[in-house]
């Protein structure tokens, strides 16, 4: 699937896409060539006309609990439409425990029914990555106004270059 960089105007209308040559090259190669609105409702990911492959991930290798419940969030970068990748970034600065309060379970700060993962995101844009994620570093904080009276998860972005 070809989708356009931001800034490159096709056609009349001036709907953002890539130069129309390379949009035609593509659709005579067998890709699917649509603009970014209808790509984003049908891809997962995307590499961009220059290259760059982004993708943001949850990842357990700094787990202390040795059960594999500590989390933490990773960026990987290609810039050469995936055929080699840069080292990992750690994107969080403080692994998150979806399973448990410092050893206590079940916890009144988590919600075993809202899994890690179901508030994920990336967007990248001018060589810059940010990775969108839940994570629950301050589960146990008082909140007010929710069903619990705790912050149980959070959102949380990183801008990574």
């Amino acid at each position: 699937m070809l989708v356009g960089e931001p800034g490159q105007r096709v056609g009349d209308a001036g709907q953002v896409g890539v130069d129309p040559v390379r949009a035609l090259e593509a659709a005579m190669d067998g890709f699917r060539v649509l603009p970014m609105e209808g790509a984003a409702e049908v891809g997962d990911i995307f590499v961009t006309v220059t290259g760059d492959v982004n993708v943001s991930y949850y990842d357990t290798r700094n787990d202390t609990t040795g059960q594999r419940f500590e989390t933490d969030v990773y960026l990987a970068q290609s810039k050469d439409g995936g055929v080699t990748w840069q080292a990992d970034t750690r994107v969080t600065n403080v692994s998150s425990n979806e399973h448990d309060c410092d050893g206590v379970f079940p916890c009144a700060g988590i919600n075993y029914g809202n899994q890690q993962g179901d508030y994920e995101g990336l967007v990248s844009y001018g060589g810059v990555s940010h990775p969108i994620w839940t994570d629950s570093r301050r589960q146990l904080d008082p909140a007010t106004g929710c069903r619990r009276p705790y912050l149980m998860e959070e959102v949380f972005t990183a801008s990574v270059k």
